[in-house]
């Protein structure tokens, strides 16, 4: 490899990795600081730092979130344990995705009208949920009713704009799983990035059986928009947002 190429795949390789590191940052806005995180709240942490994401927590106690915490990461969940008046519309218009997992943030967000338990709401004891869309990433491999706890818990649910993609529904209830796309009218506001509607309630993750996690993690993946981009002007070898990286196709000098 000549001066010139070994100077170029560094380069590379180094940019990747600085790209990577990036694009696998979550916030999680939840009601604790880091050191005193729910069951439920550490749960998601937890999964989302075996999925080899990085996660970085606002809104306990003694932080004032702003939108600029979502600055430079790939993606904001939102968990049930805030209190819904404190976040309010903070998140809406952020330019990365958002995963909404509170129904009382449904209307600050757009992402449904502002009746509350007629156009957003939680059932109590529920186990299962009921897959709309099994073709869509978010459902694959699951059809019909799925149990996703292992104990009766709580689930949210809203009603979207018709532009929604409606991914699931629970009894009792509304539509527990929804997608709008970037650039979707939602209620009176264009989706700034995609905004995911998702039913854990505060304490439910605890209690995710392993469809419920595998659900979860088809969700974030999909908001992290894991897809070939080894195309389009990108780096040959760089498969995924997600951090899917092959070496061997940067060594091999070949740049798209």
């Amino acid at each position: 490899m000549s001066a010139y190429r070994t100077i170029l795949f560094f380069g590379v390789f180094w940019g990747i990795m600085a790209h990577t590191m990036q694009a696998q940052s979550v916030l999680l806005v939840a009601n604790q600081n880091p050191g005193s995180l729910n069951t439920s709240d550490q749960a998601i942490k937890s999964r989302l730092e075996s999925m080899g994401l990085t996660v970085f927590i606002t809104g306990g106690p003694g932080t004032v979130p702003s939108a600029s915490d979502a600055d430079g990461k790939s993606l904001v969940i939102i968990s049930a344990s805030v209190y819904s008046t404190s976040i309010n519309s903070i998140f809406r218009d952020v330019d990365v995705p958002v995963i909404c997992n509170e129904p009382w943030l449904f209307d600050d967000m757009k992402m449904t009208s502002y009746y509350e338990n007629y156009h957003y709401g939680a059932t109590s004891s529920r186990k299962r949920i009921r897959i709309l869309n099994s073709t869509h990433p978010i459902a694959v491999p699951y059809n019909y009713y799925v149990d996703v706890l292992s104990y009766y818990q709580e689930i949210g649910w809203g009603y979207p704009h018709s532009t929604a993609d409606l991914i699931a529904s629970v009894e009792g209830g509304g539509y527990s799983i929804f997608v709008y796309e970037e650039g979707e009218m939602m209620k009176s506001l264009y989706a700034p990035a995609m905004r995911i509607g998702f039913f854990l309630g505060p304490n439910t993750a605890a209690y995710l059986n392993s469809t419920g996690w595998q659900i979860f993690e088809n969700t974030v993946n999909y908001a992290l928009s894991c897809t070939d981009v080894t195309d389009g002007g990108k780096i040959a070898g760089f498969e995924s947002r997600c951090g899917g990286f092959n070496p061997a196709a940067i060594i091999s000098g070949v740049v798209a």
